[in-house]
């Protein structure tokens, strides 16, 4: 039998035990055609649904006429978007598959994002609660006065070969970088550390023997001057300690990952940050901080990050909360 096969089948058994009627099925995916099986299956036996809803970005969608040319060029592939299309709509108009019955958001785009869902319970992005949880700490990480990179770990993730992006040169890469930190550094005289991504295989050594750490973002960025990053959920404790950002890429990522820029250029735009093409910055003087827009952060803070409800506690005592309250896990 073949393997996804036996695996729904073996679903629908669990799914159909007596002990699971009144189960809540929390889902780690949202509703797209590949997941249909799914989602049609818990839909028919009326099961719970829940799904939590958070991520979003003030990020413009690729242009469709661009995508649409894309898919052109590939035959199979525009017909998959195009089964894909109709599948999900006709299922929902024929409410082949049901609303959720519970929705986990954190912030106003990921509310909006379940128009037709039973009820919705506002939450915190992690990065919220991380953040909120170094804020209270008294230990600073890093004597004097720095700014700091949050890695993302582009030029080392080998990860990149297996979904099969371009790759992106560690030397050229970290040279740039290390070039552009020394000008900053000379123009507002404090020293840059780093946040390194958890996933990075390196340290101090491929920022010049600067100051990096793992596993301390939130603390780092607390006590920061200001934050240089890419494209990373990460930046949301930039925002949250009201720091400036310089969004910052080389040629080669312009290149490589041309979504990835423009997302940043959104970011951007959005907060009223800058944007910097590492590469063509030559001289100290080149480089401004912008200030910060308290109304610009607050408005990105409550639309995608947290809520007015949720602002004070924690996701952790909100799910568990809710929880309890239907009866899913009263000794927790």
């Amino acid at each position: 039998m073949d393997a996804p096969v036996a695996a729904l089948d073996e679903l629908r058994r669990r799914v159909d035990l007596p002990e699971n009627e009144d189960a809540l099925f929390i889902l780690l995916m949202n509703y797209e055609a590949r997941f249909q099986p799914l989602y049609r299956l818990l839909s028919r036996r009326r099961r719970a649904l829940a799904i939590f809803e958070w991520g979003h970005m003030p990020i413009r969608p690729p242009n469709k006429l661009v995508k649409l040319l894309r898919l052109v060029r590939d035959p199979r592939a525009l017909a998959t978007a195009m089964g894909a299309k109709v599948t999900t709509t006709v299922s929902r108009q024929l409410r082949l598959v049901k609303p959720f019955d519970l929705v986990f958001a954190a912030g106003e785009a990921a509310v909006r994002t379940h128009p037709n869902a039973k009820r919705i319970v506002p939450i915190n992005l992690c990065d919220y609660d991380l953040f909120q949880a170094a804020a209270a700490g008294p230990r600073r990480l890093i004597p004097g006065r720095y700014g700091v990179f949050l890695d993302s770990n582009h030029a080392m993730n080998p990860d990149r070969a297996f979904i099969g992006l371009a790759p992106i040169d560690p030397p050229r890469y970290f040279g740039a970088l290390n070039r552009f930190f020394g000008l900053l550094e000379k123009k507002l005289g404090v020293s840059v550390a780093v946040a390194l991504h958890p996933k990075s295989s390196y340290g101090p050594e491929a920022f010049e023997g600067r100051a990096a750490l793992k596993d301390a973002t939130a603390a780092l960025v607390r006590d920061a001057e200001f934050v240089l990053c890419h494209l990373s959920t990460s930046m949301s404790c930039a925002v949250l300690a009201r720091k400036p950002i310089l969004y910052v890429y080389t040629d080669e990522m312009a290149r490589a990952m041309p979504e990835c820029v423009d997302a940043m250029r959104d970011l951007s735009d959005y907060l009223g940050m800058a944007t910097i093409a590492l590469d063509h910055v030559r001289s100290p003087d080149e480089i401004v901080l912008p200030p910060v827009s308290p109304e610009r952060y607050d408005a990105f803070k409550y639309g995608f990050l947290t809520s007015r409800e949720s602002e004070r506690a924690t996701t952790r005592d909100i799910v568990l909360r809710e929880l309890r309250r239907l009866g899913c896990c009263p000794k927790i």
